[in-house]
């Protein structure tokens, strides 16, 4: 999304006459290099980098949600979430009782402004009708009414994977509307103005507290259940030179792996002890952005293989004990006790193990 507004304020400044298209390319070429470079190496590309066909058009957004109360706590008796697809939750995407009456009030300012702005702005306004189509994508809802659904090329589908929920972007829209109706209500500034705002604020605050709510006794709650006691932990991380679990988070097979997981990411930061597990939502197992490009085809084939291979390495290394400080905490049967090189002890640790290599 952001690159998206970055690239509109590129091309506006051309059709503006602020900068030539030979400097528009060359700052354009010399950016897209620069986060290129910093994804690949920070390895952010990987099995989370698209989605089956089908799923487009899943987590999309519906048409009423950002007008309709949905969780409101001025108006309770309106109803939950607006889903229609079962992943339509991506595009909540309500606005509020606040900002829909502000909107109401800066309208005709606002239609003005675009008129008179539209050569200025006009990249910015495409992108803008551009992302809210994409968010509702080819498949468009009423509540739960399917109104029309367009045919999609399946050659699109590894373009569209990559955006994982269409839903979220109508996310800029509602932003860009915040500031209009800010910017352009106060370009009066009376009384009844500030008023007018500082009420819709207000009627903002209210509407919203259910979800405040929902937020603040989610953390006030904390996680379900404790893998592993505090002390247990405290005594794991002291002394250690690094933590290596196996599975890890990328090869967790279960949501109590995944946990137990989390726990031991919080613990190992805590401690300044460096670890080998990570909270990713897109793991590329070694893969490269070398091999992608050299066969396309079989990205999900050659995914699925270094998984396997990056999840039975990491197996292996815990079986060999690591290197000397480190500490091995196993989360599954593998590998078995008979299977530890001599040299490596291992103590229970709740429903785990953990392993150190035996001190000379």
């Amino acid at each position: 999304m952001v690159g998206a507004v970055w690239l509109c304020a590129t091309i506006q400044r051309r059709l503006n006459g602020l900068t030539t298209t030979r400097e528009a390319i060359r700052i354009a070429t010399l950016t897209v290099t620069m986060v290129t470079i910093v994804v690949v190496l920070g390895g952010q590309f990987g099995k989370g980098g698209g989605l089956p066909f089908a799923e487009y058009g899943k987590y999309s957004m519906n048409l009423l949600p950002p007008v309709l109360p949905q969780l409101s706590g001025l108006l309770p008796g309106v109803g939950g979430v607006i889903d229609a697809t079962g992943g339509q939750y991506e595009g909540f995407n309500y606005l509020g009782l606040g900002l829909l009456l502000a909107s109401s009030f800066a309208l005709p300012a606002e239609i003005g402004w675009v008129r008179r702005n539209l050569r200025r702005h006009a990249s910015l306004l495409v992108l803008c009708t551009a992302l809210c189509f994409f968010a509702i994508s080819h498949r468009v809802f009423v509540g739960h009414w399917l109104l029309l659904e367009l045919p999609l090329p399946n050659a699109l589908n590894p373009v569209l994977g990559i955006f994982r929920s269409s839903g979220r972007f109508f996310w800029l829209i509602g932003y860009a509307q915040i500031a209009m109706v800010v910017v352009l209500a106060f370009r009066r500034p009376r009384a009844v103005i500030v008023l007018y705002l500082l009420g819709a604020a207000i009627l903002q605050l209210f509407d919203i507290q259910p979800l405040r709510h929902h937020i603040i006794a989610s953390i006030a709650t904390g996680p379900d259940k404790e893998e592993f006691g505090h002390n247990q932990i405290a005594h794991l991380v002291t002394g250690a030179r690094s933590i290596e679990v196996a599975p890890s988070f990328q090869c967790s097979a279960n949501m109590q792996q995944i946990s137990a997981n989390m726990e031991l990411m919080l613990a190992a930061a805590r401690a300044n002890v460096p670890t080998n597990t990570v909270y990713l939502a897109r793991e590329s197992y070694n893969l490269t952005l070398y091999d992608v490009l050299r066969a396309p085809s079989r990205f999900f084939d050659m995914l699925r293989v270094r998984a396997d291979t990056y999840c039975n390495d990491e197996i292996e290394r815990a079986r060999h004990g690591g290197d000397p400080g480190t500490v091995i905490v196993l989360l599954s049967d593998r590998p078995k006790r008979q299977e530890m090189a001599l040299d490596i002890t291992c103590l229970p640790l709740s429903w785990a193990r953990h392993c150190e290599r035996l001190k000379e």
